[in-house]
């Protein structure tokens, strides 16, 4: 296993601790609706120490929420081995799955077979994020380095950087992603709704 898999294995399970939820809290947001960073408290109260600070556009995993010296506060943790305590809701915007892609926190993550400009077939690690409503984002981790990121929903394919016109279709073996001369083949489950 490859140590960015690995990296993304423990990002997987971050995303899917367990833990009472209130009714319709996301389990997933993003640190905004500030300017500064956000402090991450060792308890549900403004009075408890601060364990980290995390910047705007910081992907959190939330656990619990619940009211607490008159505030929403969250039980959220903060990336792969990232910081655990509490944070006020007013603070963590529920995140979609683009957002969370691009911040690395993955519902999916495993292997493609990757031809890559046309390439010799090479296997490339990815991340998927999906929300509950349908959209997915899929992070492809290229052999150079770089990611690819495509945005999917019931009726479009898109490119983050709008580049291309990629086309995605079902197979026998999976689902195969065509991007100009790059090509990717993707488990058969991964892209099923």
């Amino acid at each position: 296993m490859s140590a960015r898999l690995a990296s993304l294995v423990g990002l997987l399970m971050l995303t899917a601790e367990g833990g009472a939820q209130t009714p319709d809290a996301p389990a997933h947001f993003v640190v905004g609706n500030l300017t500064g960073a956000l402090n991450l408290r060792a308890g549900p109260s403004t009075t408890a120490a601060i364990v980290a600070r995390l910047p705007p556009g910081t992907a959190v995993a939330g656990t619990q929420c619940r009211a607490a010296a008159g505030r929403t506060w969250c039980h959220v943790r903060a990336g792969q081995g990232g910081a655990t305590g509490w944070a006020v809701a007013d603070f963590l915007l529920p995140a979609g799955a683009a957002a969370r892609a691009a911040a690395g926190s993955f519902d999916e993550i495993g292997v493609v077979i990757c031809h890559v400009e046309g390439g010799a077939a090479e296997r490339c690690d990815y991340g998927l994020a999906r929300d509950p409503e349908g959209p997915m984002s899929l992070l492809i981790y290229l052999p150079d380095g770089a990611t690819r990121r495509y945005d999917i929903d019931a009726t479009t394919l898109s490119r983050d950087d709008g580049a291309g016109a990629p086309i995605l279709s079902a197979s026998a073996d999976g689902w195969r992603l065509v991007d100009g001369a790059s090509r990717y083949l993707l488990p058969g489950a991964s892209l099923a709704p």
